[in-house]
């Protein structure tokens, strides 16, 4: 009888030690598969080559280094991304870290750091996974690379961008959730600026503005925006109407650390102006550089 106890109690013991090693793999995928390259959801040249065609010649090259940026993800507006990447051509960019909502929960963490790299209609775009691996050891912010990374079109759509334009530059995806503790906003922020080299780096935001208003009200809201955008003023974040205030509150944060305190508008869009249909719900959209 003893003898069966202890060998069912072996078995369990092992079950156990199993169990906690599955669990493990699983919500520290980013440490078992630091080499995971997904997908685009556009396989195929031809919508980005088409946007970069329509794109091209909107935006004069910028003059002086650009520090920082927001774009939307919102690909209706995707000859307009291409114009804002193409007037960055001239960039020696060696990073890009890319700070986008978390549109669908991917975890319970309000901020995840991913060192996933991306395969793109113009090739692999790699993962900085040491930067990441810092940035989440700095911060102590989840790191996390698995498939769930690929949902998240806030990173998707402006990947083929980035590698078309920066075509030797890495990335480190950042998702951040809307409802994420400020104090937890500076922890990422400074710890951006400690690990990057702001000459050589690049810090955007994937952002789209108001949502599900009227193109009427959405330009109401869009120059509240601007006004905190244009000031700098990242206390006062939480009046931009915008998918995810709190990644821009880390972009204008950091914009500051880095001495790029001159934002400028290149663009404001409305879907619904775009599409003719200015009176149903529409999304906006701001393009911002950063210059010293």
């Amino acid at each position: 009888m003893n003898g069966a106890i202890r060998k069912i109690s072996f078995i369990a013991a092992v079950l156990l030690v199993f169990q906690a090693g599955l669990l493990f793999s699983l919500f520290n995928t980013g440490r078992q598969n630091p080499s995971l390259v997904l997908r685009t959801f556009y396989e195929s040249a031809d919508f980005y080559d088409q946007a970069f065609a329509s794109g091209a010649g909107e935006v004069p090259a910028a003059s002086g280094r650009v520090y920082a940026g927001i774009i939307p993800h919102h690909l209706v507006v995707a000859d307009k991304i291409a114009a804002f990447f193409l007037g960055l051509k001239n960039e020696k960019v060696r990073k890009v870290i890319l700070l986008s909502p978390d549109h669908f929960g991917l975890t319970g963490s309000r901020i995840i750091i991913s060192g996933v790299s991306w395969k793109t209609p113009y090739g692999i775009l790699p993962a900085d996974n040491h930067l990441a691996a810092r940035l989440s050891a700095d911060t102590g912010f989840l790191y996390l690379n698995d498939a769930r990374i690929q949902r998240e079109h806030g990173i998707n759509y402006e990947t083929p961008f980035i590698k078309k334009i920066f075509p030797g530059a890495e990335i480190v995806a950042i998702i951040v959730k809307p409802n994420a503790r400020q104090s937890d906003l500076d922890k990422l922020a400074k710890a951006i600026a400690q690990n990057t080299d702001s000459e050589k780096d690049l810090v955007l935001a994937s952002i789209d503005f108001s949502h599900d208003a009227p193109a009427a009200v959405a330009d109401v809201r869009d120059k509240i925006s601007q006004g905190v955008i244009n000031d700098l003023d990242y206390d006062d974040y939480q009046k931009i109407s915008a998918d995810c205030p709190a990644a821009l509150y880390v972009l204008m944060k950091y914009a500051v650390s880095a001495k790029a305190w001159r934002p400028r508008l290149i663009w404001n869009t409305n879907s619904g102006k775009i599409i003719g249909r200015p009176d149903e719900p529409s999304v906006s959209h701001n393009f911002y550089y950063f210059f010293h």
